[in-house]
């Protein structure tokens, strides 16, 4: 899912939710190795989404220092106003109806030979 936030009047951000619950992940565990696992991402793709949300942002979104990372001020306000748009999404997704798109059935080989003989 793309979400799509107006600044300023005259810019437009796409914002990839996979790339803020990445930036989540790794703020919440302070390392992006942690954070690949948890995600089942390799590191260097934890890296490059990170990236790519600092680079399309214009502002760094977390501090390294040493093998620990830490969430800059910019992090910290995009995780909060992120967190509770993630939460929306997640609550939006299981209130849902739960309408069956296929009907489902259950046969065995030999109904299946006999309904095409």
């Amino acid at each position: 899912m793309i979400v799509m936030i107006r600044y300023f009047l005259t810019s437009t951000l796409t914002i990839q939710l996979a790339h803020l619950q990445t930036l989540a992940a790794v703020a919440r565990h302070g390392s992006f190795s942690r954070a690949a696992r948890e995600l089942r991402l390799t590191q260097p793709a934890v890296s490059m989404q990170v990236r790519q949300l600092e680079r399309e942002l214009g502002l760094p979104l977390l501090e390294r220092v040493g093998k620990r990372t830490y969430t800059t001020k910019a992090g910290e306000l995009l995780l909060a106003h992120a967190g509770r748009a993630m939460q929306e999404l997640d609550r939006l997704r299981w209130d849902k109806p739960r309408t069956p798109v296929l009907d489902a059935f259950l046969a065995t080989l030999d109904d299946l030979r006999r309904s095409l003989a």
